[in-house]
This record gives C-alpha cells, structure tokens and sequence, in this order.
C-alpha cells in the first residue's frame, strides 16, 4: 500500500491512468485511451497564435472539449486534409488510426522526432499525447 500510494507522486497529475512502479515502464494498461492528455494538448493548442481559426485533427476526442478552435476527429482526416494544420495523436490509437486509414505514412507520423508538444503520460514513452504540425510531415 505505502509503494501505490509513493507510486501516486510519479504520475501525478494522471492519477487514473493506471501507471504504477510495480509496472514495468514499457507496459500500460491505459488500453482504452480515457482522456489523459487531452486537456494539456488543448491548452497548448490554445496558446498558439489565431488559436481559435486553427483546424486540427484528433485521435483523442476529448480534446475537442477544451480546444477553442475547430477540431476534427474520424474520417475527416482524409476529407478535409487540406484544412487541417495540426495533429493531435496518443499512443492509444496508434494503431487503431493507421489501420482505420490505411495511411501508409502513419506510422511514421506517429513517430515523428520533433513534436510541437509531447506529453508523457506517467513519465512513460510508450503512453504520450503529441501535437505535430502537419506542414512537418506528409500524410500520403
């Protein structure tokens, strides 16, 4: 009990993303992806400049809720690419995305070394929520 509740100070502000010490670093048990970073991308979304005339592209819908400008999410990324300039993508959908959009460049995307904004959740590498400019790299 006492190293679950020590445990609490390393992932905190994410307390129900189901990160723990006793877990080893490159498993999370996050499967459904619940929201945890959605709030910290929409605020960075929200600090860029003309934020509110900014279209992206999400994974995470629960971003939408906080982004003041027009978010978009399922299969208007293949819609309305051309009016999308960033993308907000989590390690829980990596794969869902991709297979979903049969995208062969999503991986890739995915992978991208130089986010805009990188959040990992838990201090985790394999659990993020990631901002990527859409000018940085090519869909198709």
């Amino acid at each position: 009990i006492i190293i679950c509740v020590y445990s609490l100070n390393f992932i905190k502000p994410f307390y129900f993303s189901y990160s723990s010490l006793l877990l080893p670093k490159k498993y999370v048990l996050n499967v459904k992806n619940m929201g945890n970073g959605s709030y910290e991308a929409a605020q960075y979304l929200n600090s860029l400049q003309n934020a509110a005339k900014i279209t992206v592209w999400t994974d995470k819908r629960g971003v939408c809720q906080f982004f003041k400008g027009i978010c978009l999410s399922g299969d208007s990324l293949k819609k309305q690419k051309d009016q999308i300039q960033y993308l907000v993508l989590s390690a829980g959908t990596q794969n869902r995305t991709g297979n979903v959009f049969d995208l062969a460049n999503m991986e890739n995307i995915y992978n991208h070394p130089n986010p805009d904004f990188h959040l990992k959740i838990g201090n985790r590498e394999n659990d993020y929520v990631k901002v990527i400019n859409l000018q940085k790299v090519k869909l198709y």
